[in-house]
């Protein structure tokens, strides 16, 4: 059986360390437009995931 792994762009990759993605802070964006950009690369990286968002008034992050 094949492993399931999740990538992230070198975009992302630049900003944070993709082990500590759910402790770290967000990755900014300025436009709508720019948020749909990052969202389909990350879509098309990680065909076996779904990827969905929800609102929430702060940040709550993983505890290490």
């Amino acid at each position: 059986m094949r492993s399931i792994e999740g990538k992230i762009t070198s975009k992302l990759a630049s900003h944070i360390n993709a082990k500590d993605v759910a402790s770290g802070d967000g990755y900014p964006v300025n436009t709508y437009r720019e948020l749909v950009e990052h969202t389909a690369s990350l879509s098309y990286l990680n065909k076996d995931h779904l990827l969905f968002y929800r609102g929430q008034g702060i940040d709550f992050k993983n505890q290490e």
